[in-house]
């Protein structure tokens, strides 16, 4: 919704943003758009005054989004990257959302890695304030599932037709279902003897594959308190 001084909202059409000059320098180009291409696109949002267009030109902070698409290869695959930034007025700072995720080529689109990003930075320095960073991450593979909260595991799944194991960060209660007798997951195997074999391969084969995913860089903060442990 767009908002004029002393006027009810009014619906965000190319009429309404027309008559703000937010479309007045928009190009969009000769040349044929591909959804299924590479492309970029930002655009400046919730700008706020009687003249955004003035905001925007004399360069007073407003909300940016952009949204890119990287194809991947020949089998169609792609990567979204999508960036929020906002500015935070009242206390001098920014705070940034990103959000990247792969998907295959297929018709559903299959994701097969995601990671997201909540920053903060100083306006005035453009530093970043790490002590409120967050960040998850998490990878698809054969049967697989891991995601991920500031490079460490938090959860990881592994499934086949017969088995699902399930293992999370700090909890050491394991899961193992038998899918083809137990489909609604009722019925946990990891404490059942029979099922002792079972459960360290699929344990060993997921700490193998999680070895080989690639980790987010931790943080100025976990890295400062893997120090201090050392200490």
């Amino acid at each position: 919704m767009a908002k004029q001084p002393g006027a009810k909202s009014l619906p965000l059409s190319p009429q309404v943003l027309e008559s703000q000059g937010v479309l007045g320098a928009l190009d969009l180009g000769a040349e044929a758009f591909d959804p299924k291409g590479a492309w970029n696109q930002t655009y400046a949002i919730w700008v706020g005054g009687s003249d955004p267009r003035a905001q925007i030109d004399a360069g007073k902070p407003y909300n940016m989004l952009e949204i890119e698409r990287v194809p991947g290869g020949a089998d169609g695959g792609f990567t979204l990257r999508v960036r929020e930034s906002l500015p935070l007025e009242r206390t001098g700072g920014r705070h940034e959302t990103t959000a990247e995720i792969a998907r295959a080529g297929d018709a559903l689109a299959t994701p097969l890695s995601w990671r997201l990003r909540a920053q903060t930075f100083d306006l005035a320095s453009g530093k970043e304030i790490e002590r409120v960073r967050v960040e998850k991450d998490g990878e698809v593979g054969d049967g697989s599932l891991v995601t991920r909260c500031g490079g460490r595991t938090v959860e990881a799944k592994l499934a086949s037709k017969e088995y699902k194991y399930i293992a999370y960060a700090d909890d050491p209660v394991e899961q193992l279902f038998d899918l083809k007798n137990d489909p609604g997951e009722m019925k946990n195997l990891a404490d059942d003897p029979a099922h002792a074999a079972v459960l360290k391969e699929y344990r060993d084969r997921l700490s193998e594959w999680d070895k080989g995913l690639e980790r987010a860089p931790p943080s100025e903060k976990a890295r400062g308190a893997r120090t201090g442990d050392d200490e």
